[in-house]
């Protein structure tokens, strides 16, 4: 059923009254019908039309859905696969830090008993320089009370 209403035997007539021939009236009424109704669409063909878009909506959905879950799962993997890097940089960052705290510990005992020895040469040195310098003193000392 044409979307247009086109009233053929309406248009005849007029052609015909005006002095075109019947024949040629008759043509001219089924071109006019083909040329306003080629390419409208029928109310079939739109019922069509939203049936086929219903199934592609149908079907663009379910493709979503298994993309969600792919997606899902692949979120899950790489979690998974995070989580592991992570654990193992996170031991081996532990155990550097646990060789570097005993590298550290053994430097400063050798600082402790390179220095440590220094100090004790140092203070060894020291303590017999005023104990030469108090004898001196103390010479000195008895030297002017002994010359009073």
């Amino acid at each position: 059923m044409p979307a247009i209403a086109f009233d053929t035997l309406r248009a005849k007539h007029a052609l015909t009254t005006a002095g075109v021939p019947e024949s040629q009236a008759d043509a001219i009424v089924v071109m006019t019908r083909e040329a306003l109704t080629e390419g409208v669409a029928t109310k079939t063909d739109i019922a069509e039309l939203k049936s086929d878009i219903s199934r592609l909506d149908g079907k663009i959905d379910g493709i979503a859905a298994q993309l969600g879950g792919k997606i899902d799962g692949t979120a899950a993997q790489l979690g998974g696969k995070i989580d592991g890097i992570a654990a193992q940089l996170g031991g081996k960052i532990d155990s550097i830090a646990a060789q570097l705290g005993s590298e550290i510990k053994a430097d400063i005992a050798q600082l402790e008993v390179k220095l440590g020895g220094k100090i004790d040469r140092t203070a060894e040195q020291l303590r017999g320089e005023i104990k030469a310098e108090s004898a001196k003193t103390a010479a000195t000392i008895d030297a002017r009370i002994s010359g009073l």
